[in-house]
């Protein structure tokens, strides 16, 4: 039985070997095959550009995303792309999230807050107030303060210079009961 068994087995491997040898003229050894090239290794210039392009998409993704029912806000401390403090506004919920978002790593001091119906009222009015005031054409993108909302259907993106945004930023922010380090330099 063991000779039967062993005799099987030598069969099975011959007819493998054998269809693997055929196989092989049709196909390249990995001998005769041209090593990959290698890349030139990036240098730290190349390195934080594509940090910068990655942060730069996720913050305008969370800009872009904006539902009808909210308000989002994002500023950047000191003009660095790497956190981006958000204050997402949901108008229907009446609630309030704030937090430090570290490039899509992580949200450092997060906090949801209720809101009361006159602080939704009041944000439901400056989104009014905001249809009337244009972007700033010139500010660049870490440098301003961007609010997103819906007016008639319609997503609108405002972007102003935290130095001189307009009063209303900062009373959005003020509504929402957020800390004195959330609010952005605005005059008032």
């Amino acid at each position: 039985m063991k000779l039967l068994f062993h005799l099987l087995s030598l069969a099975v491997v011959s007819c493998f070997l054998t269809a693997a040898c055929k196989d092989s003229r049709h196909h390249k050894s990995p001998l005769s095959e041209k090593p990959p090239t290698a890349s030139k290794p990036e240098t730290i210039e190349e390195i934080n550009a594509g940090y910068r392009r990655r942060n730069l998409t996720h913050f305008q993704k969370y800009l872009s995303e904006c539902p009808e029912h909210e308000i989002r806000c994002l500023w950047f401390p000191g003009n660095q792309l790497q956190a981006g403090m958000i204050m997402t506004v949901d108008l229907k919920a009446h609630k309030v999230h704030t937090a430090c978002d570290v490039f899509n790593h992580a949200y450092q001091g997060a906090q949801i807050r209720p809101l009361s119906f006159e602080q939704v009222t009041f944000l439901e009015e400056h989104k009014l107030k905001m249809q009337f005031n244009e972007s700033s054409k010139t500010v660049e993108f870490t440098a301003a303060v961007h609010v997103v909302y819906w007016h008639e259907g319609v997503r609108q993106t405002r972007s102003y210079p935290r130095i001189s945004a307009p009063k209303f930023i900062s009373d959005i922010y003020e509504t929402c009961d957020c800390s004195y380090d959330d609010i952005p330099n605005t005059d008032r």
